[in-house]
């Protein structure tokens, strides 16, 4: 999750969430790192991950869900705006 977060926050989406804590629902959410948290928290508020199951940190991604995670991704990006950022 952490990589689809850093990605679309390099390319200039808006990777913003509406509050701080809203992965705290999912029952497991302690086992997640804190250096992950925002990456978790923002994957969770786009769906991409935690739809009714737990996150599970510690454990091996599969390809199933690893390519459940990517198409969820994808769409969310038609969703996101990008920020404009100016350099002075």
């Amino acid at each position: 999750m952490t990589i689809f977060y850093r990605y679309a926050k390099s390319c200039g989406y808006d990777v913003s969430v509406h509050s701080d804590t809203s992965y705290k629902a999912v029952e497991d959410w302690k086992l997640v790192s804190g250096w992950a948290s925002p990456a978790i928290n923002w994957g969770y508020e786009q769906g991409i991950i935690g739809n009714g199951s737990l996150f599970n940190p510690r454990a091996n991604i599969v390809r199933e869900e690893a390519a459940t995670m990517l198409s969820r991704y994808i769409q969310g990006l038609k969703d996101l705006s990008k920020i404009h950022l100016e350099i002075h």
